[in-house]
């Protein structure tokens, strides 16, 4: 069974709405044992909340924790529950888009011997740098450059390495997806580092690929949030974070991207 989770903060009141529209199209309930909200602070867990009656479980504090700390709290309820066997892990502002789009990457799973993909958009993150041809069809590409969309990893995964790296707790935004990317692989998880199904694109969507697509506008919620924030142009960071706040992430992950651990355990509360 698969528990699907997404993280929100501050996009919670635009984002959640069409969620809970694409979960409705797109997510089959027969391969689906547990959806869950995990809400940053009081404006999104009250408004988080207001799903728990449509099926979805809901976590989150009133203070505002991070990224990575308020993600962990989907790790630790996977590893809770023994009926998962895979986690789908979403940012608020990223969805599924087309109905088969969790065989897709259960597929590519069992027959790309990886235990860990992202949603990486062919020509997004740059060149492709390695790949990987299937028997039953398709591809495994990977990238030198990642991003935290969405990842789906299997209990194997979780199990061995645990969530996120703890030093992430310091951070608002960025760079924890890519150090346990780089875990995984050091592990022996994954044949390549930044790893995601070839064609992935036509299954997912959301304002980051929007924006390098030039659409962003036209994402649903995207313009309601843009009045919200009181501004003309976020576009080029649509999640909300300050340049401190990005470069904050990414120093960390410099500091502890190969130090070596095998096991972080998800439940930093």
């Amino acid at each position: 069974m698969i528990l699907i989770g997404v993280s929100t903060h501050k996009r919670a009141k635009r984002t959640l709405p069409v969620w809970i529209e694409k979960a409705n199209d797109c997510v089959p309930r027969d391969l689906v044992g547990g959806l869950m909200l995990a809400c940053d602070g009081a404006d999104a867990l009250e408004f988080g909340l207001q799903f728990a009656q449509t099926g979805w479980g809901v976590k989150g504090s009133e203070t505002r924790v991070g990224v990575a700390a308020n993600k962990s709290r989907i790790f630790a309820s996977f590893l809770e529950n023994p009926i998962y066997t895979h986690l789908f892990l979403f940012e608020d502002d990223c969805w599924p888009v087309r109905p088969g789009w969790i065989d897709f990457y259960l597929d590519h799973h069992r027959r790309g011997e990886t235990e860990a993909l992202l949603f990486l958009p062919d020509r997004m993150y740059g060149k492709v740098a390695w790949s990987r041809l299937l028997p039953a069809g398709g591809a495994l590409l990977g990238y030198e450059k990642d991003g935290g969309m969405m990842m789906s990893l299997t209990r194997k995964a979780i199990e061995k390495c645990g969530g996120f790296h703890r030093a992430f707790k310091a951070a608002r935004y960025g760079g924890e997806h890519s150090e346990l990317m780089r875990r995984l692989k050091r592990n022996g998880l994954m044949p390549w580092t930044y790893l995601a199904p070839k064609g992935c694109e036509d299954y997912l969507d959301g304002w980051d690929y929007a924006n390098w697509r030039g659409t962003l506008r036209s994402q649903p919620g995207y313009s309601e949030w843009c009045k919200d924030v009181q501004t003309l142009d976020v576009s080029q960071l649509p999640a909300g974070q300050t340049k401190q706040e990005a470069e904050q992430g990414l120093a960390i992950f410099e500091r502890v991207k190969d130090d070596g651990s095998v096991f972080h355990h998800p439940r930093w509360e």
